[in-house]
C-alpha cells in the first residue's frame, strides 16, 4: 500500500525531472534552431552561386548561339555570291549560243 507520503514524494521526483527535462528540451530546441540556421544560411549561398553560374552559363549560350548564327550568315553569303557569278556564267553562255545561232543561221542562207 502506498502512504500519502509516498505519493508526496513520488510527486516531487516526478515534478523535478519535468523540472529537468524542459531545461534540456529548450537546449536542444535551441541548438536545433542553430543547425538548421546555419543549413538554411549554407544552403542559400550555394543557391546563389547555382544563380550565378547558370546566368553565365547561359550568357555563354547566348554568345555561342550569336557566332553560330553569324557563322550561317556569312556561308549564306557565300554561296549567294557564288550563285549570282553561276547566273551571270549561265546568262553570258546564253548570250553566246544565241549568237552562234545567227551565225550558222547566215551560213545557211
Amino acid at each position: 500500500v502506498i502512504t500519502d507520503e509516498q505519493k508526496s514524494n513520488a510527486d516531487n521526483d516526478t515534478s523535478s525531472s519535468w523540472q529537468k527535462y524542459p531545461q534540456n528540451v529548450s537546449e536542444s530546441k535551441a541548438k536545433a534552431a542553430g543547425v538548421l540556421g546555419t543549413s538554411a544560411a549554407i544552403a542559400k549561398a550555394l543557391k546563389n552561386h547555382k544563380d550565378t553560374h547558370i546566368q553565365q552559363l547561359l550568357q555563354h549560350l547566348v554568345l555561342l548561339q550569336s557566332q553560330k548564327v553569324k557563322a550561317k550568315l556569312a556561308h549564306l553569303e557565300e554561296l549567294w555570291f557564288v550563285l549570282q557569278k553561276e547566273r551571270e556564267e549561265v546568262s553570258d553562255m546564253k548570250q553566246e549560243l544565241f549568237r552562234e545561232r545567227i551565225e550558222i543561221g547566215k551560213l545557211k542562207l
